[in-house]
């Protein structure tokens, strides 16, 4: 015999089973033309290191990539990727602040 007890438990049981079982992800792409940026700071006692990454779909890779690609033979070189840095770093870096306290700090 099944005590009122043990009715509540399997009931919260199944119930706790169907909300958190497992789901397949729902994909949604971004599209060919995207630009996803991501930053993230890493804290440390003594600097605060940030990470920057640019993420671009298909269309403006290709895009971007005739342009860096200078000598044309369809690679990007760590010369041509350097001077990509190059040219790119002073203006991400004049779009960013970071102030600690209401003081602006340096980056």
């Amino acid at each position: 015999m099944i005590t009122r007890h043990k009715l509540l438990f399997l009931l919260l049981f199944s119930l706790t089973l169907t909300l958190f079982r497992p789901r397949p992800a729902a994909a949604h792409p971004l599209g060919n033309f995207s630009v996803n940026r991501y930053s993230r700071l890493e804290l440390t006692p003594d600097q605060i290191n940030l990470l920057y990454i640019l993420d671009m779909a298909e269309i403006p890779t290709f895009q971007e990539k005739q342009q860096i690609d200078a000598d044309g033979d369809g690679v990007i070189n760590a010369g041509e990727f350097n001077q990509l840095l190059q040219q790119l770093s002073p203006a991400l870096l004049s779009n960013l602040d970071l102030t600690v306290n209401g003081q602006t700090l340096p980056l």
